[in-house]
């Protein structure tokens, strides 16, 4: 990896992909931080993570959604993602937000 990049020409977001493209930034015994992008319409299924873990979003607009709730987060939004709750993540506009989890 390099020291810097434009992580939205290396997410290459497009549409109709079966995988939504993800870009590791740093991956240490204590945290990862990942970059994901989603197309329109496109859905991250149904997962959960066992860690603390934080959304920050850098453009676009998705639905973070659990059985329980649905949170709208644009450009700019920071969603602290609860351990241990099974949710999906649903983009209305092509997307692109930070992963950042402790491991």
């Amino acid at each position: 990896m390099t020291n810097n990049m434009n992580i939205f020409k290396e997410l290459a977001i497009v549409p109709n992909q079966p995988k939504p493209p993800v870009l590791s930034l740093r991956k240490s015994d204590k945290v990862a931080v990942l970059s994901i992008g989603l197309a329109a319409g496109q859905v991250m299924p149904e997962h959960q993570t066992q860690t603390d873990a934080s959304l920050v979003m850098l453009q676009g607009k998705v639905h973070f959604r659990t059985v329980d709730s649905s949170h709208t987060l644009v450009a700019g939004d920071w969603y602290e993602i609860p351990p241990g709750v099974p949710h999906d993540v649903l983009a209305e506009v092509p997307s692109a937000f930070l992963l950042i989890r402790e491991n």
